[in-house]
């Protein structure tokens, strides 16, 4: 006697199919329209890319007969190029990794997370061919950008002395191997999302340590094609170009095809396993990020890839004690903002550094430009209120002296910082700071700068869009670039003129956003 049960145990599956027939059309209008996007990009490759790669091919050899393709700046590349290689390729699995916390290699259409994820479908079926589709595009395009490198680089050897199809064809295995691996790291991150949100900290912590001995380690023109995959990866391409690892390149070749193949597996079986919930978030992020790209608003496309699966904060071990005066509330506020994500602090420092040296070097105005990033790390309090402004509806401030109060911790501790490369650039400090508040007040663009105006050149648009956006420090380090040549009796009053008028900026920026 049959109850129905296998019935119910195959609707499922037979609903999957039919919703299959049902969008045929759909896929192949998606298919059609992926075919001529390969169309525009073949003939971008075409016309831009192949010319420089037949001209590196037809002008390679000597340094008489190579002309750019073969001097000492490409010398140098192709020495340091056993240890920054492997330092670049352990970057970009770290990004792969970190990228998808919020956009992983299996994303969902939004219509299939809505109607077909709540169902009894199987998943392994419904995700599998998502992760496939993304396997084969990485899969194609490092190959091909892994090729067009050992190629290019094949034309700064001096001489001739490798040949051609070997650096190309371990370029192409390089980047085929780099590409698989990103997405294998991708589909665990996006597997085991519980796991990252437990302990993600401290394994992105112990990478980008990894990752960050790894590029100290190329700066001191150490090799890296033993260190890992990354590694392996480059061995083969470092052998063909004569550069060392001629007598292990095959056990490169084989550790990172069988580590790479392993680890595929794994990605294999965990990619039809992916949680719901790191479905639907990745959907979700994914279409309020283009959105966000559409409408001009980069903040918040910059919000969506800061905050979407990345681990809650944790309270900071050192904390401030109250203030007992209320003209030390911001200050106090943005300084246990900035201890509870001490990564801004250590790129204020580093950009500070960066401006330090480049003073010292004889560069005045590359070091202004340098300390504008590191006023921009000191100033993320203020973004934040600028993004939210519920954040500050209870404070006893006007919406103007609150934004000038959000500058004072960063003047603080950007003067003394640049103070070691000079006083001039310690001076330029409040000015710097004044631009990356109006930067962090600017608000949308506006629709008329978004539109633009038709010119015989083009659509005016993106031209105004890129000035709105830059045009804080833009201003500001136009006005303080002529005081590079002047005494310090001379350029101090005009740079703190710069700096009261980047104030008065930034209140008047602020009553523009907030209305």
């Amino acid at each position: 006697m049959r109850d129905g049960s296998e019935d119910l145990a195959g609707a499922p599956q037979d609903a999957l199919r039919h919703l299959h027939r049902l969008t045929g059309p759909q896929r192949r209008a998606k298919r059609r329209g992926d075919a001529l996007l390969l169309y525009g990009v073949s003939l971008i490759v075409a016309f831009w890319l192949v010319p420089y790669l037949v001209d590196a091919g037809r002008t390679a050899g000597t340094e008489a007969d190579g002309g750019l393709w073969v001097n000492d700046r490409t010398a140098w590349l192709l020495e340091a190029l056993p240890g920054v290689l492997p330092a670049a390729l352990a970057l970009t699995l770290y990004g792969a990794a970190r990228t998808a916390l919020w956009r992983g290699p299996v994303r969902l259409p939004g219509e299939v997370v809505s109607w077909l994820l709540p169902t009894p479908v199987d998943r392994r079926r419904l995700l599998l061919p998502y992760w496939w589709a993304a396997l084969a595009r990485v899969a194609v395009a490092t190959l091909l950008a892994g090729a067009a490198a050992g190629f290019l680089l094949r034309a700064m050897v001096p001489g001739g002395g490798a040949a051609w199809a070997p650096a190309v064809a371990a370029g192409a295995w390089g980047g085929l191997l780099t590409g698989l691996l990103a997405v294998a790291a991708g589909t665990l991150v996006e597997r085991y999302e519980g796991a990252v949100a437990r302990h993600g900290r401290w394994l992105f912590r112990t990478a980008a340590a990894l990752v960050a001995v790894l590029g100290l380690a190329a700066a001191a023109g150490a090799g890296l094609l033993w260190s890992g995959p990354w590694g392996w990866a480059v061995a083969p391409l470092a052998a063909a170009l004569g550069l060392g690892g001629a007598a292990w390149w095959p056990l490169a070749v084989l550790a990172g095809s069988a580590g790479t193949g392993w680890l595929l597996l794994v990605a294999h079986r965990a990619a039809g396993a992916i949680p719901a919930a790191a479905l639907r978030t990745r959907t979700a992020a994914g279409s309020l990020l283009a959105a966000s790209v559409l409408t001009g608003n980069l903040r918040q496309a910059r919000a969506v890839v800061r905050d979407t699966g990345r681990p809650p904060a944790r309270p900071p071990r050192l904390r401030l004690p109250f203030p007992r005066r209320p003209a030390l509330l911001i200050p106090w506020r943005d300084a246990t903002g900035l201890l509870r994500a001490p990564g801004r602090l250590v790129t204020a420092a580093l950009w500070a550094a960066l401006a330090v040296l480049l003073a010292h070097a004889g560069w005045p105005l590359a070091a202004l430009i340098a300390g504008y990033p590191a006023a921009g790390a000191l100033t993320e309090p203020a973004r934040l209120d600028s993004d939210d402004t519920r954040r500050a509806g209870q404070l006893p401030y006007a919406p103007g002296t609150l934004a000038l109060w959000h500058g004072a911790l960063p003047v603080l501790l950007l003067a003394p910082a640049l103070a070691a490369g000079g006083a001039l650039l310690a001076v330029a400090a409040p000015a710097l700071v004044g631009a990356a508040l109006v930067s962090s007040y600017r608000g949308q663009v506006p629709p008329h700068v978004m539109i633009g105006v038709e010119t015989p050149a083009g659509n005016t648009g993106p031209f105004q869009t890129a000035l709105w956006y830059a045009r804080g420090p833009l201003v500001t380090l136009a006005l303080l670039a002529p005081v590079q040549g002047m005494p310090l009796w001379a350029a101090l009053p005009w740079t703190l003129a710069v700096a009261a008028g980047t104030a008065g900026w930034v209140r008047r920026t602020v009553r523009y956003a907030i209305s």
